[in-house]
């Protein structure tokens, strides 16, 4: 993680984040305002950005050397962070982390849990951001000051988690696509001629295995429908579109929620 301070035009200045697309790896933490002008005071930000799996934290002081140190990704590493955040003396943040799929959603909850305020963006949005400043070099430090730039340009979006059933509903159709997926593999494999009988028989069973893997996540995510009836019924509204069947269905409303 690496944090810098910034100055902004007021005391009682605050950065709020704007819509951007979601996903989570570079965090962007601002610190807010009490709202209370005080003569001669500054406000401060800090940004944050989370390195993969273990982190680099800097904080630059307004007058002093650069401090760091590593944060794993992991509880351990998460509280090590809330710390940091008090020894920083930060009570409140932003944090804006760039989306890599699953990998920074734990970090996300922790600081929405937390009580701090956290944004996701599309990490297509940065790079082209870097790009407009005709920026190359690729560091943590250098891609964290980028995502900062761009995050009190651009204001990204509040990330709110998704509901518990929600997010079930997601990894029972993630695991889903993952099965068939494999599935799918294992079955090019068994067309490949010149396959010894030993192969063979060993792809079928595969193949059958994945097969009841899938039908029963299939079970599952019927079963986990019934039990929530609001999912079903946004489930039903998305199946008299025409052209969208129940698989489609399931894979919008997991991804995409309301």
């Amino acid at each position: 993680i690496w944090a810098r301070p910034l100055r902004a035009e007021a005391a009682n200045t605050r950065w709020m984040p704007t819509r951007s697309p979601v996903r989570a790896s570079h965090p962007y933490l601002t610190r807010e305002s009490d709202g209370k002008p005080h003569p001669g005071r500054r406000h401060q930000q800090r940004h944050l950005r989370r390195g993969s799996p273990a982190g680099r934290s800097a904080c630059r002081p307004p007058a002093g050397a650069p401090q760091a140190s590593h944060l794993p990704q992991s509880p351990a590493g998460f509280r090590t962070l809330a710390r940091w955040l008090a020894h920083q003396q930060v009570p409140k943040v932003w944090a804006c982390l760039e989306a890599t799929s699953t990998y920074g959603e734990a970090l996300a909850e922790f600081l929405h849990q937390q009580g701090h305020t956290v944004s996701v963006v599309n990490p297509l949005q940065i790079k082209h951001y870097a790009d407009s400043e005709l920026s190359r070099t690729k560091t943590d430090r250098t891609d964290a000051a980028v995502i900062a730039r761009f995050c009190r340009a651009h204001q990204p979006l509040r990330w709110t988690p998704p509901a518990p059933e929600l997010r079930e509903l997601q990894a029972l159709c993630r695991r889903r696509q993952q099965l068939e997926a494999m599935l799918t593999q294992e079955s090019n494999r068994l067309s490949v001629p010149g396959l010894s009988k030993a192969e063979q028989a060993s792809l079928r069973k595969h193949c059958r295995a994945l097969e009841r893997l899938i039908a029963d996540l299939a079970l599952q995510t019927q079963e986990h429908l019934h039990a929530h009836p609001a999912l079903a019924a946004q489930r039903d509204l998305l199946c008299s579109i025409p052209g969208i069947g129940d698989k489609t269905a399931l894979c919008l409303l997991a991804e995409m929620g309301d």
